[in-house]
């Protein structure tokens, strides 16, 4: 069976593959496109500019997906007996490479 698609925004599209009709179990199987870094900056830009400056927690950082997968796979592989998660995941933030998922008006 061919991927049938099921949903898309325009950003992100989720499709059916490998349907059983049998058993009636098949997955899903979601893609994001690479458009959506621009619209989570702009999201940034929104929520910054509009934030309650009283409130208890800060919105840090936004992270798309696709990117969080890669990196919580190039740590289990390269970095975890160095680091712990957290710790070289708030690496990652504060690395000039990745300033635009960070929120700047902290």
């Amino acid at each position: 069976m061919s991927r049938l698609p099921i949903d898309s925004d325009g950003i992100t599209s989720t499709y059916l593959t490998d349907y059983n009709e049998d058993s009636g179990i098949g997955h899903l199987e979601t893609i994001q496109s690479g458009r959506i870094n621009g619209k989570i900056v702009d999201e940034f830009r929104s929520d910054s500019a509009s934030r309650n400056q009283f409130a208890q927690g800060r919105l840090a950082a936004r992270i798309p997906i696709t990117v969080y997968n890669s990196w919580r796979k190039e740590w289990r592989s390269n970095h975890s007996d160095k680091w712990e998660w957290t710790t070289w995941l708030t690496m990652r933030l504060n690395s000039n490479d990745y300033a635009y998922l960070r929120n700047q008006k902290l």
